[in-house]
């Protein structure tokens, strides 16, 4: 109604918007909003769809550029989680590399950017930290609310995971593809239910490039996985499926 009394009384849409002392930025925003509006208006003659169409495109612009705006990889401590191997694994067809992290200069943009999950039951408000980001410069503060207790937040009942996140910032985008060289793989775990001719594939491959290997199977005493003790290509299992 603001929108439509203001320009019915002979104003500007941006008249509605109070922009004084902002940002270079928001007034492009403000100015950008208005303008689709004037071309939605004279595509379908009707303040209300008009208006609908343009927020409706809004909202589907913000939340595709929050998705664009860094790259998450996840990663956990263990590679004896059952539920981890039937959740992530194909359950138990796939596999599972171990890198081993070094404290090396190469790597300083991995090491200032992996962070581990914090589980809580709490949510953490950064909506507001979120609308900001797209019309003002990030501050660091901003940046880290959002890190910290947005994207490193997770339910409590995922505690099982034993989560870490690897997350590439804004500035890195546009710059990489958000590719950068990751710690070295030292081990690759093959997942108990994975079929004989996938399972040589992937020993084929550690082979060639001497990363060790090792085939996972169920605990006889315990409620999780375990690395079995003989190599897969001794296994009656493998043997016996040729």
């Amino acid at each position: 109604m603001h929108i439509y009394n203001a320009v019915q009384n002979g104003g500007t849409i941006e008249s509605v918007f109070f922009t004084e002392g902002h940002e270079e930025l928001v007034k492009l925003q403000v100015s950008l909003f208005s303008n689709r509006m004037l071309r939605e208006m004279m595509a379908v003659n009707d303040w209300g769809i008009a208006l609908r169409n343009v927020l409706t495109e809004e909202y589907n612009r913000f939340s595709n550029d929050l998705q664009q705006m860094f790259r998450v990889a996840c990663f956990t401590t263990t590679p004896t989680s059952q539920l981890m191997w039937g959740g992530y694994a194909n359950e138990h067809n796939g596999f599972c590399l171990e890198y081993t992290v070094k404290e090396d200069k190469e790597y300083e943009d991995i090491l200032q950017n992996i962070r581990p999950v914090i589980y809580c039951k709490a949510r953490h408000p950064v909506t507001q930290a979120l609308l900001e980001s797209y019309d003002h410069n990030l501050s660091m503060e901003a940046l880290s609310d959002i890190y910290l207790n947005g994207v490193l937040r997770k339910s409590i009942d995922w505690l099982y995971q034993n989560e870490w996140r690897l997350l590439l910032p804004p500035q890195e985008h546009g710059k990489s593809g958000f590719t950068k060289k990751f710690f070295p793989i030292t081990k690759v775990y093959l997942g108990n239910r994975m079929p004989p001719n996938r399972r040589k594939e992937i020993i084929d491959i550690c082979k060639r490039k001497g990363i060790p290997y090792a085939g996972i199977t169920r605990s006889p005493d315990l409620f999780e996985m375990q690395e079995c003790k003989d190599l897969c290509e001794n296994c009656s299992r493998f043997i016996n499926a040729k």
